[in-house]
């Protein structure tokens, strides 16, 4: 057989198998780009958002455990520390004020001191209670002074000093016994509903 431009038969028919295997290349590349490695990219996401998911709940697990954990602590410590003595007792405002005067008066009688003058003060509000105050103006020595206000601060229900002033008085009245005026201001707080 005579060659015709050159090439032999042979030689076109291998130039076609390979071009055809070139093209067979490029198509089944073109196939994995295309289909395989977004469906493998996908894949492989998918899995890394089910391992941060698996994470987060056992962090959630974790937390509920701990939030039923606090909750138990709570439930106990109310129980245990309940709120009694903490409020002055009454259904009003003016209840209130004057079982804390009465309070005073106790406490200035049973340890021996002049009570002069006890000023009912205004209510004060706050986001979950209300201040109900006293000013108080008595004549005292030294350590009655000290007793009335440990027991004050000591007693139930639990009750505030401030604006404490305390003055030596006149050579006259010291003679009597009572040498010092204390003038001060004493706190108890109402209850959210009111009354104890």
């Amino acid at each position: 057989m005579s060659e015709i431009g050159g090439a032999s038969p042979r030689a076109s028919t291998a130039a076609a198998r390979l071009a055809a295997a070139a093209i067979l290349l490029v198509l089944a590349v073109a196939a994995y780009v295309a289909v395989v490695d977004p469906v493998v990219t996908r894949y492989r996401d998918t899995q890394a958002e089910i391992a941060d998911a698996r994470t987060l709940l056992d962090r959630f697990k974790r937390l509920s455990i701990r939030t039923e954990a606090l909750a138990d602590t709570l439930h106990a410590l109310e129980r245990a520390a309940p709120l009694d003595g903490l409020f002055v007792g009454g259904e009003s405002e003016a209840q209130a004020a004057a079982r804390l005067q009465e309070r005073i008066k106790a406490v200035g009688d049973a340890a021996g001191v002049a009570l002069i003058t006890i000023q009912t003060l205004p209510v004060t509000e706050a986001q979950d209670h209300r201040r109900i105050g006293l000013g108080v103006r008595m004549t005292a020595d030294t350590r009655l002074l000290q007793q009335v206000f440990h027991e004050i601060e000591s007693g139930v229900p639990r009750l505030v000093l401030d604006n404490v002033f305390v003055r030596g008085r006149t050579r006259t009245a010291r003679n009597a016994g009572q040498h010092l005026d204390v003038t001060y201001d004493v706190f108890g707080f109402i209850s959210p509903g009111g009354s104890e």
